[in-house]
C-alpha cells in the first residue's frame, strides 16, 4: 500500500454522539450477518425479540451475498442501546463490529504507491475540530486502512484517472493537478495562505478555468511542467477580482445558475426520505418539498434542526464569511475533502477530476445556504458559527449517503453548476 498521508490539521477523538449510529447504510457479508445474528439479542434486550437485523443487499464482488443492517423506524441502529454504546463493541469488543462502523469518520483513497487518509465532516467532532491530532494514531489508522483494503479483495487502482472531457491521464498529471489546486486555495505547504476565504476560492476556480479551457489531450504527460510555466498569469477579464471580499462588488449569479442551484438544493434535501417507506404519501412529500425549495415557499424540516426552516426567511439570513472560526472551518472543509483524493481516484461517483474538483467549490455556496437555513430556523437574521457546524454535518452526510450524484442524468444536469465561474458567483453572492 506505499506511505500513508494523513490531513495534516484534523483531530478526532470519539465523544459517543451516536451520529454515526443513525441513518446510515452499513453493509456487511454473509458470514459477518451469520455471526451477529448467532446471538441471542433479545436475551440483552426484550424488544429485540423477532427483531430484524438484516435486510438483503445486492450481491458484492463475484457475486458474494451481502446484507444490511436494518434500521429502526427512527434510523437508529438496532445494536445501538439506550445508553448511546453499541452492543456488539460492548459485548464482543471493537474490532467485532462492522468494518465500515470501525472506520468511521475516516476514509481510504488508494492511489499508486500511497493510501490517502480523509475525515467526514459528517461526525460533529471532526467538524467542530476537536480532539486529539489524527497523526497521533497513525498505527491504528494504518491498520483500519489495511483492512479495508483487504476488504476490497486487493484491487489496484486504476492506472489511469478520468480528468474529464473525454481525456484520460496518468497519475503523475492528476497529482499535479491536485497539488496545483491545494496550492491555490492554500498556498504552498512551507507559506500557508493567510488570505481571505473569497480570496482563495477566486484562485481555485481560476485555476480549474485555465484548465478546462484547454485541450489536456495535448499537453497529457506534461500537465505539471505546463501549471508551473503558467502559475500566476493575469485572470481573464470575465472573471471576478482576486482581492474580492467582504463590501467588494459581488457579481451575482445568472438566473439559470440559481434555478440550478436550487435543483441542486433539492437533491441534497431528499435525504430527509432515504431509507423510509411510505408509498404514494411518502412520495408527495417529498414532491411538495422539492416545490418548497424551489419557489422558497412554506417550511421544511431539516434533519438536526430543532424547527422546521421558513424558506422564505433564507435568502434574507447573512452569511458572512469573513469571521475567523467560519472561515476556518470552510477553508478546512475543501483541504480536507481534497486531501482525501476521492476527487482524482473516481470516489465522487466517477464525475470526472476537473468536475469534481468544480464540485468541491460548489459545497461552499451550498455550505452558506444550509447555513442560512439553520439560522432562519432559530429566528436569526445572520448566521451563527454552529450554523456553518450544522451545515458541514449536513452536507457531509448526504454527499456519502446519497447515490443520486451517481446519476448520468443529475451529472449533465448539474455540469453548467461545477463550471469555475459559476461556482464562484455562486459563493460570493451567499457568503455575504
Amino acid at each position: 500500500m506505499g506511505a500513508y498521508h494523513l490531513p495534516a490539521d484534523a483531530r478526532f477523538t470519539c465523544r459517543s454522539c451516536t451520529n454515526c449510529c443513525r441513518h446510515w447504510t452499513v453493509t456487511v457479508p454473509d458470514e459477518e450477518r451469520a455471526r451477529l445474528a448467532a446471538h441471542d439479542w433479545a436475551a440483552e434486550d426484550p424488544a429485540l425479540a423477532g427483531a430484524t437485523l438484516f435486510d438483503a443487499a445486492p450481491a458484492g464482488p463475484g457475486g458474494a451475498a451481502r446484507y444490511t443492517i436494518h434500521l429502526k423506524g427512527d434510523g437508529a441502529c438496532p445494536f445501538l442501546a439506550p445508553d448511546g454504546r453499541c452492543r456488539v463493541h460492548a459485548r464482543f469488543g471493537a474490532r467485532a463490529k462492522p468494518l465500515v462502523c470501525q472506520i468511521f469518520p475516516f476514509t481510504f483513497t488508494e492511489t499508486p504507491g500511497a493510501t490517502f487518509v480523509g475525515m467526514r465532516f459528517a461526525c460533529p467532532t471532526v467538524t467542530r475540530g476537536e480532539g486529539a491530532p489524527i497523526a497521533a494514531e497513525r498505527e491504528s489508522v494504518k491498520d483500519l486502512a489495511r483492512a479495508f483494503a483487504k476488504e476490497l479483495g486487493g484491487r489496484a487502482p486504476a492506472a489511469t484517472v478520468d480528468a474529464g472531457g473525454g481525456h484520460e491521464i496518468d497519475w503523475r498529471d492528476a497529482t499535479a493537478i491536485d497539488a496545483a489546486f491545494a496550492t491555490a486555495f492554500d498556498g504552498p505547504e512551507d507559506a500557508p495562505s493567510d488570505l481571505p476565504l473569497a480570496t482563495r476560492v477566486e484562485r481555485a476556480a481560476r485555476l480549474l478555468r485555465q484548465l478546462q479551457d484547454i485541450d489536456l489531450g495535448k499537453i497529457r504527460g506534461n500537465i505539471g511542467e505546463f501549471l508551473e510555466l503558467t502559475a500566476g498569469e493575469p485572470t481573464p477579464p470575465d472573471a471576478a477580482p482576486a482581492d474580492a471580499g467582504a463590501g467588494a462588488a459581488v457579481r451575482p449569479p445568472r438566473a439559470g445558475e440559481r434555478l440550478l442551484f436550487r435543483r441542486f438544493l433539492n437533491l441534497l434535501v431528499l435525504r430527509e426520505y432515504r431509507g423510509q417507506t411510505g408509498g404514494v404519501g411518502l412520495r408527495w412529500r417529498a414532491f411538495l418539498d422539492s416545490l418548497h425549495v424551489h419557489f422558497e415557499r412554506g417550511s421544511l424540516p431539516l434533519a438536526g434542526l430543532p424547527s422546521p426552516v421558513p424558506l422564505s426567511a433564507v435568502p434574507s439570513v447573512a452569511s458572512p464569511v469573513t469571521e475567523p472560526a467560519v472561515a476556518e472551518l470552510l477553508a478546512r472543509f475543501v483541504r480536507v475533502r481534497r486531501h482525501a483524493k476521492a476527487y482524482i481516484a473516481g470516489g465522487f461517483h466517477a464525475w470526472g477530476q476537473l468536475a469534481g474538483l468544480g464540485f468541491l467549490l460548489l459545497t461552499l455556496p451550498a455550505l452558506c445556504w444550509f447555513a442560512r437555513a439553520s439560522a432562519a430556523a432559530r429566528g436569526a437574521t445572520t448566521t451563527a458559527l454552529d450554523d456553518f457546524r450544522f451545515a458541514a454535518v449536513y452536507l457531509d452526510f448526504t454527499l456519502g449517503a446519497s447515490d443520486l450524484f451517481d446519476r448520468a442524468s443529475v451529472r449533465l444536469q448539474l455540469a453548467p453548476l461545477v463550471a469555475p465561474d459559476a461556482a464562484l458567483r455562486l459563493f460570493q453572492w451567499l457568503a455575504r
